[in-house]
């Protein structure tokens, strides 16, 4: 009987194969060899909706697949039905709330009934294999005594394989909580991961909005700072503009003045010129009438007679060189007024040429200095 039930097995095993499981519709998992797949229905992670493939092409829902187990199902108080689920998830699918454990459930194909309470505490919530096939009647032979010893053999023989079978549920079974527990510690660590990195991806998301914070102030701060350098280069522009204007203008008053000056230095010349001839005159002027002096006096001596006409033509002659004296004073006094008012001229216009080379040379600096700070 174990022979056929080990023959019964093997002929509906899934073929080996990489297998995908596709869940929501559009998540796909795998490739995954089908024991991974079958471990995935007795935890409960392969529900009705759930949809495997071992060509990514053609889905069949999950149920359908008869070596799943996911024979069972459950409707709750709500009336909402749960399944059809693999019997071995029934522990986990309480856990996870999706199970009533007070509520029982039932296999849809022989319509059996269990509490689900029962199914958790008992060996029954393990994979069963199917109900053996009812023997066929043994017809009476000549020999009863040898179909008392099948009998007794085959009886034999179903006790060991019931031990066996008990041996290997217990061991099924314990090995089933140890990967519950170790899926269960593995779940916990993974949601601590997730929520870590939710954390984390919390505080990227944060300084990525302060650093585009940063980066559009900045950005505004730099398009702020252009507009001021592009306002300094035309104000600078217009300045250098005035300042050449200006200089322009001044150069042009500098000419000027420098030619006033030159004309004035000029006249001066001319009137110094002239006076120095006055004075060359009236030193000549003296000289002759020293000369007459000395020429009437020795005629006086000489010439006694006409000393009256000599003392009068003498009395003219001096009044003719105070006379002279005085025009040449006078003129000379004309010249040194008109000379000294050149000078002050001449003076006033070197010190306005002056100034105005101070106040170039101080735009010059203030434009140098302005052309540096905006370089």
């Amino acid at each position: 009987m174990s022979q056929l039930f080990n023959n019964l097995k093997s002929s509906t095993a899934a073929p080996a194969t990489n297998w995908y499981l596709r869940v929501g519709g559009d998540l796909v998992h795998g490739p995954v060899p089908f024991d991974d797949l079958r471990l995935w229905a007795t935890e409960g992670r392969i529900t009705a909706a759930s949809e495997v493939s071992t060509d990514r092409i053609t889905w069949q829902a999950a149920p359908d697949l008869a070596e799943l187990q996911m024979h069972w199902t459950s409707t709750l108080k709500s009336g909402r039905r749960v399944g059809p689920f693999n019997r071995a998830a029934t522990a986990k699918l309480v856990e996870k709330g999706l199970l009533d454990p007070d509520g029982t459930m039932r296999h849809v194909l022989t319509g059996e009934s269990v509490e689900i309470t029962r199914a958790i505490d008992t060996a029954e919530a393990l994979p069963q294999p199917p109900p053996p096939q009812p023997r066929p009647a043994v017809p009476p032979t000549t020999r009863p005594v040898q179909a008392d010893d099948d009998l007794l053999k085959l009886v034999e023989d179903l006790t060991k394989d019931a031990t066996a079978r008990a041996k290997d549920v217990d061991q099924t079974r314990e090995s089933i909580r140890e990967n519950q527990q170790a899926r269960a510690e593995a779940e916990s660590a993974h949601q601590a991961r997730i929520e870590a990195l939710k954390g984390e991806l919390a505080g990227m998301e944060t300084q990525a909005a302060e650093t585009e914070t940063r980066t559009a102030k900045a950005q505004a701060e730099l398009d702020q700072l252009r507009q001021t350098i592009e306002d300094e280069r035309q104000a600078h522009k217009a300045a250098m503009q005035s300042s050449d204007d200006a200089r322009r203008g001044l150069e042009s008053r500098i000419t000027e003045l420098q030619n006033e000056a030159a004309t004035s230095r000029k006249t001066c010349s001319e009137l110094e010129a002239r006076l120095s001839r006055h004075e060359t005159e009236a030193e000549e002027t003296r000289t002759k009438a020293a000369t007459g002096i000395q020429t009437l006096q020795a005629s006086l001596a000489q010439q006694e007679q006409s000393e009256q006409e000599a003392r009068a033509k003498a009395g003219e002659l001096e009044e003719a060189l105070k006379a002279a004296e005085e025009r040449a004073a006078a003129e000379k006094t004309e010249r040194n007024t008109q000379l000294e008012g050149l000078r002050a001229k001449t003076a006033e216009l070197e010190s306005d040429a002056a100034r105005t080379a101070e106040e170039l040379a101080r735009a010059q600096a203030t434009l140098d200095s302005r052309t540096q700070e905006l370089e």
